[in-house]
Order: C-alpha cells, then structure tokens, then sequence
C-alpha cells in the first residue's frame, strides 16, 4: 500500500517554435507499507521522496495542452456547456462522459465553473474544476478505477484560495527559491494601480532575464525578454487592457528559474 502526498507547482518557461510553455514540476513524498502474514497488521517499510519535472504545459483561452514527444496534446477543455460530451484526452479512462450539470464557485479573485460529470463509477467524485481539473487529481486518470487520488487544496502563490478536504489539512510546502534581499531588490508603483506600472531592480551582477506577467488563472499574458545590468534597472509596462483584479508579476532567469516575484492590483 502506497501513500502520496505531492504539490505540482509552476517554476520557469521553455520554448517551442516559438510558444511558451510553463515547466510543471512535482514535490512531495511517498510512504509505503507491506503486509506479512497474517493481515492485516502493517510493517511501514519505508518512503522516498518526490521532487521531478513532470511536463511543459500552456493554457489557450479554456484549453490546457501538454508538449508530448514532438506534438502538443490536449488535456483539458473547460469551455463546455451542459449536454457537451467531454473531447479526447490521455486523462479519460472511459468513453462519452458528458457534463450533466454547470455550477460556480470563488477561487482568488473570480469565479470558476464547476463542471458535474456522467461516469459509470459510482465512487468517483464526478466533479472537473475550471483551471484546476478533476477532484481525483490534475493529471490522475479520469475516472481512476484502482488508484483513487483526492485534490486537497489549491493555491495562487502563496494564498491558498481553495480547499476540497478541511480535515486533511493542507500542505503547500513549495516555495520560490530564496532570494538574497541585501543584494536583490524589487519594486513595482504605484500599486494598486489604474494598469501604468514601472517595475526597478536592483542587481549586483547583469543578466538576462523575462518579465512576465500572470493572471490567477494561471495563463501567461506578457512574456518579455528583458537584460538586466548591474546597478539599477527600471521598466515600464502597461495593463490598462486587462480587466480589474489580482495579477502576479514573475521575473525569470535565462534558464526559467524564477529571480522575483510579486503581486500587483489594477482597480
């Protein structure tokens, strides 16, 4: 018998002919018991630890895709309407499931459809969140048969803004890498803002680096080269297009490795 507990979490970019795609990673641990002779009195035989890339994902309007191999592969649609049989996925372990009901629910700063699904299993939370996927877990098999799997909580940042099971509890235990403040520092005004914002940083070594700008739905809507120099630097970009709310500004490495990170609030 195993146990896993994981976090996928977003940490830097990669390119392919020219679309941008979020690298997923996974952090966690497993713990794993046998059973001797006689049942069903337990030896805990031990546990490993999960730290791996998972995949290159981007988000498409309400579509979620996957770079697979040498083609893109999509895993999710949430742009269904009651009736509206589920497409195509990897995720699907069963044909024809269709949406048998529409709801809503807050997540951060907006409201999200939740999608009530037909399957044939009964014990299955038939239940697919806009942005977040199946209850049964983001990339588990849908519906899971043998290997069932429960998504605990959700998290924008370092805010968790949904929780699908209060008594477990939840452990977001994956955080940006630390930066040095005494060398490295960031600022964005005025914040709030009406959509003008000039962002500084202060570096004590040049190098090359992206702005990126980011809604709390997770899609990516500016991705800008941007080269750093030792000693001050200060850009401006405008957000007047973009709708009130909560947004998160980003500044990665060359490599994807994150290097800031922050929130903004346009009223």
């Amino acid at each position: 018998m195993r146990d896993y507990n994981y976090t996928y979490y977003l940490n830097g970019y990669d390119t392919i002919d020219g679309v941008v795609y979020n690298k997923l990673y996974q952090l966690g641990s497993c713990i794993y018991w046998e059973f001797p002779s006689p049942y069903p009195s337990p030896d805990c035989s031990g546990g490993h630890e999960i730290n791996s890339f998972t995949g290159l994902f981007r988000q498409e309007g309400k579509k979620i895709y996957r770079w697979e191999g040498n083609q893109e592969v999509m895993y999710y649609d949430f742009d269904l309407d009651v009736g509206d049989t589920l497409p195509d996925s990897p995720l699907l372990e069963e044909d024809n499931i269709y949406v048998t009901a529409i709801d809503s629910i807050m997540i951060g700063e907006t409201y999200r459809k939740v999608f009530t699904l037909h399957t044939y299993v009964s014990f299955e939370q038939p239940i697919m969140i806009e942005g977040l996927g199946f209850i049964s877990g983001f990339l588990s098999g849908f519906p899971d048969y043998f290997y069932p799997e429960n998504i605990l909580c959700f998290a924008l940042g370092d805010e968790i803004v949904y929780y699908n099971d209060l008594f477990n509890g939840c452990d977001i235990f994956v955080g940006i890498p630390a930066i040095d403040e005494s060398n490295h520092q960031m600022n964005i005004f005025p914040n709030p803002g009406n959509g003008h914002f000039t962002i500084r940083i202060n570096l004590e070594q040049s190098t090359e680096a992206y702005l990126n700008v980011i809604d709390v739905s997770g899609r990516t809507l500016i991705h800008e080269y941007w080269k750093l120099k030792t000693g001050e630097n200060e850009k401006y970009f405008d957000l007047t297009d973009l709708q009130t709310g909560l947004y998160f500004v980003t500044i990665t490495g060359a490599n994807g490795e994150f290097l800031f990170r922050n929130k903004i609030i346009i009223e």
